[in-house]
């Protein structure tokens, strides 16, 4: 490294080059004074970035279920699921998966 380099330069470098058993070096580090830190929005914008990923993530969850909130509560109403049936289970519990992700 060529001496008229600034410290922080490198101080800067070497956490990014930890590699495999070496990261736990900096868990400790991390945990104690980072991690608190790092849970608060640096900027509105940041923030907002959080928020929009989060839904995005909620929204590509819902997709995976074959069927809406409103779909399933339609069939538990209707009587078309057997009470205490397999079907009537399946449908509760994707129910309340998609609650959980769309609702909070």
């Amino acid at each position: 490294m060529h001496e008229t380099e600034p410290p922080h330069g490198l101080a800067t470098l070497l956490p990014f080059s930890n590699t495999g058993s070496d990261c736990f070096l900096l868990e400790s580090i991390f945990e104690r004074d980072v991690w608190m830190h790092m849970c608060f929005p640096v900027s509105d914008q940041n923030e907002a970035a959080v928020c929009t990923a989060m839904i995005a993530g909620a929204q590509e969850a819902l997709t995976g279920y074959p069927t809406t909130i409103d779909e399933d509560l339609v069939q538990l109403r209707s009587g078309a699921c057997a009470p205490g049936s397999r079907q009537e289970a399946a449908v509760r519990v994707s129910d309340g998966c998609g609650r959980v992700v769309c609702c909070g």
